[in-house]
């Protein structure tokens, strides 16, 4: 099949087709992969995103950010066992990866549990949720 133009029809399609081929790649690499956004941007363009995961295996504790996590989190009043913990942050559930230094105010690195997206929260909020 050959595009001519973007519409909503054969971008679907077409994300159908680039979704069956990233399942061959996670199978001969294995690793998560998962097409997050496609955006038709005029007729003759368009934008996708790919989210690419290594396997689960991976602990917190071995990360870079989850190393900082431990050794900055209890100088702010979060213990040490909260990291890879689900923490409610204005009614929306995260998880607790690591941690930022670089960062003053917005320190604490989480992934929102619904769709994976990293966000950076305030030590606070986090004490907050925690309780």
């Amino acid at each position: 099949m050959q595009i001519k133009q973007f519409d909503r029809d054969n971008v679907m399609d077409f994300k159908n087709a680039v979704e069956a081929k990233l399942q061959e790649i996670e199978v001969a690499f294995g690793v998560s992969l998962k097409v997050d956004k496609f955006n038709i941007v005029n007729r003759q363009s368009m934008t996708m995103s790919v989210t690419t995961s290594v396997g689960d295996d991976v602990r917190l504790e071995d990360t870079p950010g989850g190393r900082k996590f431990l050794a900055y989190c209890e100088f702010n009043g979060i213990p040490k066992d909260a990291l890879g913990k689900s923490v409610m942050v204005n009614k929306t559930l995260y998880k607790l990866t690591g941690w930022v230094p670089s960062a003053r105010k917005y320190c604490v690195e989480a992934e929102r549990i619904m769709d994976g997206k990293v966000f950076r929260i305030d030590t606070r909020s986090v004490t907050q949720g925690l309780r």
